[in-house]
This record gives C-alpha cells, structure tokens and sequence, in this order.
C-alpha cells in the first residue's frame, strides 16, 4: 500500500502500524495483527488501524498517527498501546 494511500487513514484518526523485514518475520506482523485486532471497535464500529509493509523506514516497527510516530527495532505491545490509546481519533477529521 502507498504512503498516500495509509495517510489518508492517519487524517480521519486512524493509526498505522507499519513493518519493515526485507527478509520477512513472520513474528513481528503476528504480533501486529495481533495488537489490531485486540482493538474495539471505535464510534462508527470500526477499527481504523492498519498494519503495512514499509521498506523504507529506518527502524523494523512504527506505529504513525495524524503528527506523531513510534519507532523500534522490536514490537513492544505495550509502547504500541499506549500510544494507540494517546493518539487514536485525534486528527483533522474524526471520519471512518
């Protein structure tokens, strides 16, 4: 998926929780999809948070949001939580 294609979500409060593995880790996108789908669904019954591949990051794990980012080399659930809950919904438009 395009950057501009993932931004939108991030302008209607989405999040999106992007990977980098060029030789692919099956663990880290678990525990990504994980993390989403452990999420309920917000006030229009969704979740807007998406988990992408993104080769040219610098760092194996990120978590963007409208004006903020989480960057790591490991997923940490609890980091990523955290700012899920800081940072979701809090954006120029509050749309699915």
């Amino acid at each position: 998926m395009p950057r501009e294609k993932w931004m939108h979500n991030l302008e209607h409060g989405g999040i999106v929780l992007l990977y980098n593995c060029p030789s692919g880790c099956s663990n880290v996108l678990d525990a990504l999809t994980n993390i989403r789908l452990s999420q309920p669904p917000d006030k229009y019954n969704v979740i807007r948070i998406l988990v992408v591949p993104d080769a040219k990051m610098p760092h194996q794990v990120a978590a963007v949001s409208w004006g903020w980012r989480w960057q790591g080399d490991t997923v940490d659930t609890a980091a990523i939580q955290c700012f899920i809950n800081a940072r979701y919904d809090r954006a120029p438009e509050s749309l699915p």
